[in-house]
């Protein structure tokens, strides 16, 4: 089915759940959702790899700029310095670009609890895409299959387009003196 058009959706984000092994292991997964004004949900793209931290941030970066800067992007706050520094770092790589970071609250279920629901109401959608049946089966066999990576970053997402409101930004003026 195809999506309706992008200007249709009151919010948009892609969320990333990151992770930095070439070849095996845990996967990057980006994925962009959005939110129509009638309460359905859009699952509009996934991106899927394993690079190391320098080809993540290439890839993140490209991908913003593909999606625009209408979208915001989102990324899990994650524990430790290490988290700390990387979320750093991918924060400053998207310069230009509305970035919204939030707390890992609660279990892989837990947090994936709440856009399962949607999907079992009938309320989610996907794009027609390549990137479907890999999507599709994660999702089904959550939490016991091989992959969470794409369920992270569809959590992420929802919570998003469900509760983010862009700050109020107040001007001034100002002195560069």
């Amino acid at each position: 089915m195809n999506s309706p058009p992008y200007d249709s959706f009151v919010q948009m984000c892609r969320f990333w759940d990151k992770a930095a092994s070439v070849g095996k292991g845990d996967f990057t997964a980006g994925v962009l959702m959005g939110r129509t004004q009638d309460g359905y949900f859009w699952v509009l793209d996934v991106i899927r790899g394993r690079w190391d931290s320098a080809g993540r941030e290439r890839v993140i970066r490209e991908i913003a700029e593909q999606d625009g800067e209408d979208v915001l992007v989102g990324l899990e706050k994650e524990r430790g310095s290490g988290g700390l520094d990387s979320r750093m770092m991918t924060i400053r790589n998207l310069a230009g670009f509305s970035v919204k970071s939030t707390p890992i609250i609660g279990t892989k279920e837990q947090r994936a609890d709440p856009f399962s629901t949607q999907i079992n109401a009938g309320n989610v959608f996907c794009q027609a895409a390549k990137w479907n049946k890999d999507y599709l089966e994660e999702l089904q066999y959550f939490p016991f299959g091989t992959y969470d990576d794409q369920v992270d970053a569809s959590a992420g997402a929802f919570r998003l387009v469900t509760e983010y409101k862009p700050a109020q930004i107040i001007c001034s003026d100002f002195s560069f003196t």
